[in-house]
């Protein structure tokens, strides 16, 4: 009977023995061929790299669990690559997985935040919900908005509007970027007064462009109220871009009136953008009459 039970004891020790020997191989295969997947892939290296992932990929399930598991924490772009490949070639394995770590939050701040990205490009709305809480921690945001533009979240917009004002460079320029995916009005009102504040060219431009992406004409009334109420020369400026990027002649009377405007930075703008609309000849007679009474050379040359 005692001899039974020591014999039992030692095949259960070999199977696990057996196992973990088995695990350690594997290991140690799946870290050799994600050394070469994060390869830089140009000349030679670029089938030696493709095998590598493709090797990854066919494996399935246990080479998509070692890279969640072990390689996952990583802010390295040529691992990153390699990650993207493989784990998207395989989403109902891959989802799961991700989610799970989500769930648990035990893993660091890069693999959580990898694991985000991850899923919006895995186009995974089943974490939506969970994903939204991890913009309440500061340090997860922009893996959150990642995430938000690749499935267009709309319910993120209230979120980010509540930060906009609040955040500077470089975060503030992703902010302002998901609003011209995800943004309706309340967006465009928001950016319409960012346009109006002291921040600097390059993050009222990116405002600017938001606003081109989302608008539609139904808002059109809003942007001609805020032109004509304004005194403010750069709120005016880039409402001109953006009147003129719509390339619709509903803004053409409002812009052939501005022609009259006493800063030529203004008329020389307008004059740029009501060539954007639709030829008429009510542009072009008003250019005519321009080119005769304007003094300034540079606005001049730009009505011929």
């Amino acid at each position: 009977m005692i001899k039974n039970k020591v014999c039992l004891v030692i095949v259960f020790l070999l199977i696990i023995l057996t196992v973990n020997i088995y695990a350690d191989s594997s290991d140690k295969k799946f870290e050799e061929l994600f050394k070469t997947a994060s390869l830089w892939e140009v000349g030679e290296n670029k089938e030696v790299v493709q095998n590598a992932r493709k090797k990854l990929e066919k494996t399935g399930e246990p080479a998509i669990k070692f890279i969640i598991n072990n390689k996952l924490s990583t802010d390295k772009t040529l691992e990153l690559r390699a990650i993207n490949q493989v784990l998207i070639s395989s989403p109902e394995i891959t989802k799961p997985l991700l989610r799970k770590l989500l769930k648990e939050n035990k893993a660091s701040d890069l693999a959580i935040k990898n694991a985000i990205v991850l899923l919006g490009k895995l186009k995974d709305l089943e974490s939506k919900d969970m994903i939204l809480e991890f913009f309440k921690i500061k340090k997860f945001r922009l893996a959150v908005i990642s995430y938000s533009k690749s499935l267009k979240i709309l319910e993120l917009e209230p979120l980010i509007l509540q930060e906009l004002n609040s955040i500077q460079e470089p975060e503030a320029l992703t902010y302002l970027n998901i609003l011209g995916t995800i943004g309706g009005i309340k967006s465009i009102e928001a950016l319409l007064d960012y346009l109006e504040s002291d921040k600097n060219i390059l993050l009222r431009t990116t405002a600017e462009l938001s606003i081109i992406k989302i608008i539609q004409p139904k808002h059109y009334d809003l942007i001609i109220r805020k032109f004509k109420k304004t005194k403010n020369k750069k709120l005016k400026y880039h409402l001109i871009q953006i009147m003129g990027e719509t390339k619709d002649d509903q803004f053409e009377e409002i812009l052939i009136k501005t022609l009259k405007h006493k800063d030529w930075n203004i008329r020389l703008i307008t004059i740029i953008n009501l060539r954007k609309l639709p030829k008429s000849k009510i542009i072009k007679t008003a250019f005519e009459k321009l080119s005769k009474k304007e003094k300034n050379p540079y606005v001049k040359s730009h009505l011929q």
